[in-house]
């Protein structure tokens, strides 16, 4: 039995309440991001590979480029292509460099995507909210403080 489906047996019956049907939602959708992100078919295919979460984000933000946009080497793809190289040499030592690469760029788009929904839903569940829908909109998911830098870089169509 996983985890999801534990807190989806415990919690069932507070789906009908608006306060904890929320708290419900947050745990569920930060428990099943959390199990997609770890368990991805691809990584385990390339030698028992596995991308430590924490690291990438590391190695990305120390190269402003790779996701500031703003900055004057962001467009630039050779600049871009070798960072991105550079960062799977880092998180992923033992996987041929451009296999490590492409596997680096798709979880970095999976995070900073994962974070800018999150993000954007507690910015709108803010906006005119009360102190009792504040309180009970709390991020559960790891990455989110790690990824707070790219709150300024984020662009939201209005």
């Amino acid at each position: 039995m996983t985890l999801i489906t534990l807190w989806e047996e415990h919690l069932s019956g507070l789906r009908g309440q608006k306060r904890n049907a929320k708290i419900y939602s947050a745990i569920t959708e930060a428990l099943a991001s959390r199990a997609v992100l770890q368990l991805s078919c691809e990584e385990q295919a390339m030698d028992g590979a596995f991308i430590d979460n924490e690291i990438l984000i590391a190695a990305v933000q120390h190269r402003l480029p790779l996701w500031m946009a703003s900055h004057r080497h962001h467009k630039d793809k050779i600049v871009k292509a070798a960072m991105w190289r550079e960062v799977a040499a880092a998180v992923l030592p033992n996987v041929n460099i451009d296999d490590a690469a492409e596997l680096v760029q798709k979880r970095w788009k999976l995070l900073r995507d994962k974070f800018q929904r999150l993000f954007v839903a507690n910015k709108k569940a803010k906006s005119g909210a009360g102190l009792d829908d504040v309180e009970c909109i709390t991020i559960l998911w790891p990455y989110f403080e790690l990824l707070y830098v790219l709150k300024d870089s984020m662009q939201t169509r209005t």
